[in-house]
């Protein structure tokens, strides 16, 4: 295979690359917007009960064109607790295939630059982190340590508030809301040990670089 036919079968593995990334990031503002309403929604909850139960049976009435569907204050919160402990979890995995298609990016400008004899590609590389903007880093805080980190305290109020319940019948679901606070908890934490490990990854590959 000639150099030319290489390096047009690597860039348009790139361009598919950084197009999956800008996607998911797409995918990701969208999710914490979800998340942010139904957090809302849940902090409302625990303020106006009634009237908050009395929406979610008016919604459900229209979507199953039913006339009457009682709905109960646990079954609400059973419901918003599972609804946010699914879209967190597919918070932090698009974010994680967000961080790691960078990697991926550039290594692959560098095959692509070896096989052009000169540093042209470097979009989503080192020209990209040359001189990388404050407020860029700031962001990039707020959605790796920041956001996650909310996550965990609203979970951890959550547990608080239900530390004294019982297995029994009657507070089955509220257990069950305990529950997903910690399965929150627990993929936030292999969240940050996932950029803990890249990070640590990233350093021994820059210093092998430079030796």
């Amino acid at each position: 295979m000639t150099d030319d036919k290489k390096l047009e079968l690597l860039y348009a593995h790139y361009r598919d690359i950084v197009d999956t990334r800008r996607n998911n990031i797409r995918y990701r503002y969208r999710y914490l917007f979800y998340i942010l309403i139904l957090t809302l929604l849940i902090l409302l909850q625990t303020q106006f009960p009634a009237d908050i139960e009395k929406l979610v049976s008016t919604l459900l009435e229209h979507i199953l064109q039913s006339e009457s569907i009682p709905i109960s204050f646990q079954i609400v919160e059973f419901g918003f607790s599972f609804a946010q402990m699914l879209l967190i979890v597919r918070y932090l995995q698009i974010s994680i295939n967000v961080e790691r298609s960078y990697k991926t990016t550039n290594r692959l400008e560098d095959q692509m630059n070896c096989l052009f004899g000169d540093k042209v590609f470097l979009h989503e590389g080192e020209s990209y982190l040359e001189n990388y903007p404050k407020f860029l880093d700031a962001i990039d805080i707020l959605y790796k340590q920041v956001i996650p980190l909310i996550f965990v305290l609203v979970a951890l109020m959550k547990i608080a508030a239900l530390v004294q319940i019982c297995l029994n019948t009657e507070n089955f679901l509220l257990f069950q809301n305990a529950l997903f606070a910690f399965v929150i908890i627990y993929f936030v934490v292999l969240y940050w040990w996932f950029l803990r490990e890249s990070n640590n990854q990233e350093k021994a590959d820059s210093q092998q670089a430079e030796n």
